[in-house]
């Protein structure tokens, strides 16, 4: 068998890409990915330098490291590709990975997350997170407890699948369980504190119970509109069922004053990141500071129950609000595309949806428009 052109470089070393084109330093040498997009994807870092060969670009990384390095030292030739330099820079490899993996071995599950949770929420400063994002991280790893005193290169899919299925919670704590390991997993495969990504192959093993709910009836609505105002909270509770997103959206929601629409949604592809302008009957109470905006997720349920209570409306749940808002689509004739693009549903295998589906911004709004007191 041939050897390889060049050795492995470690997880979390750094790496050496070869540019296309013809150039005088056609190798380009990155830095250890340190940042990661939302869905837990490396993002590439800035070059450091351009060199002239793979090897050269190695032993810049190694500087790098060791806090040596200087981007104009490496813009002439010094190492040249062969049998001797590849079988130099193998030992020197397989020397750091000894001692990496020798100072990882024994990490905790609790360990690696208290460094996860530093980096994510501390020293990367890409990305402000909400304190509902702070509370759901918390939550998860609170529900992993078993897990926390094991050393985490030894912990393996199965592992992780235990935690999800022995969860009696409902679907949407499972999630941020699942997410959790997920965003562990990418930090250390980036760190080299474990040697495969386990949770890519993790599932929730039970149906969605996200979507079950009772749309508040015609009386009720009426009901929350004739005490609605002096009320912020019932404004707010407004707000959601003219508006169909999920409760956690809220907080992260991109709230355009100037064109009357929000942007953004969570859990789906669907639904993230969709436009849903500013019914009508609604704009007097979006404001700003507006408690749905602010609160958080928990905060907002007990003030959802309480002003409920207050009026005398008992049994409805936050997410009440989204089946209102599909029930009100439905009765007032929203047309079926828009209301899923409204609603943030895929479009699933319906190809003429697929193939037709744009809306612009004023279709959307001439439909939810439609809905009225």
């Amino acid at each position: 068998m041939a050897k390889a052109k060049h050795p492995k470089l470690p997880n979390g070393f750094g790496s050496i890409k070869k540019l296309s084109g013809s150039r005088s330093n056609p190798y380009a040498v990155y830095p250890p990915t340190t940042e990661f997009a939302e869905n837990g994807s490396p993002k590439t870092p800035k070059a450091l330098c351009y060199v002239p060969d793979w090897y050269t670009g190695f032993y810049a990384l190694m500087e790098y490291r060791n806090g040596t390095f200087s981007p104009d030292a490496f813009s002439q030739p010094e190492v040249r590709s062969s049998d001797r330099a590849f079988d130099a820079v193998s030992k020197i490899i397989s020397s750091y990975n000894s001692r990496t993996r020798n100072a990882a071995q024994h990490k905790t599950f609790a360990e690696v997350y208290e460094e996860f949770f530093s980096y994510k929420y501390e020293r990367d400063k890409t990305r402000i997170y909400s304190k509902s994002s702070m509370g759901a991280t918390k939550a998860a790893y609170a529900q992993s407890r078993t897990l926390h005193g094991r050393p985490f290169r030894e912990l393996r899919t199965e592992d992780l699948q235990a935690v999800i299925d022995g969860c009696e919670k409902k679907h949407a704590t499972k999630e941020h369980i699942k997410n959790l390991f997920k965003q562990m997993y990418d930090y250390a495969y980036a760190h080299d504190l474990c040697d495969r990504k386990y949770a890519d192959h993790v599932k929730i093993n039970t149906p969605d119970d996200d979507e079950h709910g009772v749309p508040f009836t015609e009386q009720e609505l009426a009901l929350i509109w004739d005490r609605a105002e002096g009320s912020d909270t019932l404004q707010a509770v407004l707000i959601m069922i003219y508006s169909g997103f999920r409760i956690a959206a809220y907080s992260q929601l991109e709230i355009n004053m100037e064109k009357q629409y929000f942007r953004g949604g969570v859990k789906t592809a669907a639904g993230k990141n969709r436009i849903v302008p500013f019914n009508h009957e609604i704009i007097p109470f979006i404001r700003e500071d507006c408690i749905l905006f602010h609160s958080g997720s928990q905060k907002f349920r007990a003030l959802f129950m309480e002003a409920l209570e207050k009026i005398g409306i008992a049994g409805h749940t936050p997410h009440d609000c989204r089946h209102t808002f599909s029930w009100l689509c439905d009765k007032y004739r929203v047309d079926p595309l828009c209301k899923k693009m409204l609603l943030g549903h895929a479009l699933g295998n319906d190809v003429t949806d697929l193939r037709y589906g744009h809306r612009t911004v004023e279709e959307l709004r001439a439909e939810i428009n439609k809905i009225s007191r």
